[in-house]
């Protein structure tokens, strides 16, 4: 994908990328440089994980499991052998090299998918609000490759190829199981049909499957499901299998608490989570763009067949596979914010005239 030069967007991409290195030169190389107040600043415990799974992998154990933590270890595996020269022992400069790549296209689509529906530059200098790009461009994270997927399922749903993802999923499979899942719901909105009657019947058929799973292949231990509301509906679907069915509406909306949440960046030990710095400027601007998101709910069966329709289908398959999951998190919310941006974007620049 050949990444034209536009002015001021792609110099403050360059600048970005520049930023990431140093957030891995003081992070990850110099160990927080030596400042104990900042904490959270990458993922080391997932990283240290994904790294022993390397050694599980290239000894001989099964590339795929449900968890999948070896999936991702198959692929930097992979990487190893082709780029030995960067494979160090604990894959750190291999991490940020494929990070950085992968940062790369996703500006280079996201860039693209602005253009096409005729955001100027504000579009392309919205990119830089999502500052978590220099936390998942650290170390070895599914996150990085997952935007790239939803990117990318947004761009072919512009052009009207949803089959290509097809063919994507036997890597990005890999990646996250999640992400087949949430192909088959995507390609099934593209579909013909009652569109909500299908949103309908695509909830239903998910809450009640992670319901099920929940209680019978449960995958996730207890110590990290955490309490209070969780619990709860923990507690009730391993009674009744219909928790998530229920109250799937209410953990969606837990989902924009915890992200939120993020503004309070200090631990419980009194250091700053940098990775909750990260999220607030993207979280400010959604504030500010309230407005936009009241009239695309208001108005949503108007850009529901515009050309906001991608991106919608790509939303609403991400709530519904990510509601599956047991585990509320702020850094899954990140996943979707860029899409969800260029969303609102449209709204407040073009609005329904652009539906016409």
């Amino acid at each position: 994908m050949r990444i034209k030069y536009n002015g001021v967007p792609a110099s403050l991409f360059l600048l970005f990328t520049f930023l990431s290195f140093l957030y891995y030169f003081v992070f990850v190389i110099s160990n927080n440089g030596g400042v104990h107040l900042l904490q959270e600043a990458t993922n080391i415990h997932d990283h240290l994980i994904y790294v022993k799974n390397i050694e599980l992998v290239a000894n001989g154990e099964s590339l795929f499991e449900f968890a999948n933590d070896k999936g991702i270890a198959s692929i930097y595996l992979m990487l190893a052998n082709i780029f030995p020269y960067f494979a160090t022992e604990n894959m750190e400069l291999m991490a940020f090299l494929f990070n950085t790549i992968t940062l790369i296209l996703c500006y280079a689509i996201y860039s693209k998918i602005t253009d096409d529906l005729g955001l100027g530059v504000l579009g392309h200098l919205s990119f830089f609000f999502h500052l978590s790009f220099l936390y998942f461009s650290q170390l070895i994270n599914k996150d990085m490759l997952t935007i790239f997927y939803f990117l990318l399922s947004v761009r072919f749903g512009m052009q009207g190829r949803y089959w290509i993802l097809l063919l994507l999923l036997p890597f990005f499979v890999f990646v996250r199981m999640q992400l087949v899942v949430f192909t088959f719901i995507l390609i099934f909105f593209s579909m013909g049909g009652k569109f909500w009657w299908k949103v309908a019947a695509a909830y239903i058929v998910t809450s009640l499957l992670a319901g099920y799973l929940s209680v019978n292949h449960s995958i996730i231990g207890d110590e990290s499901l955490g309490g209070g509301f969780n619990a709860f509906v923990i507690d009730f679907n391993n009674s009744y299998l219909v928790g998530y069915l229920l109250f799937n509406p209410v953990r969606l909306f837990q989902y924009v608490v915890d992200a939120y949440l993020s503004f309070l960046i200090f631990t419980h030990e009194g250091v700053i989570d940098v990775a909750k710095i990260l999220r607030i400027p993207v979280l400010v601007l959604f504030v500010f763009l309230i407005p936009a998101i009241v009239r695309l709910i208001a108005n949503l069966n108007r850009y529901i067949d515009s050309p906001l329709r991608p991106l919608i289908l790509v939303v609403i398959a991400y709530a519904l596979t990510w509601l599956m999951s047991p585990i509320v998190n702020a850094r899954y919310v990140v996943l979707i914010t860029p899409v969800m941006l260029v969303a609102l974007l449209f709204v407040q620049i073009r609005g329904l005239n652009a539906t016409k």
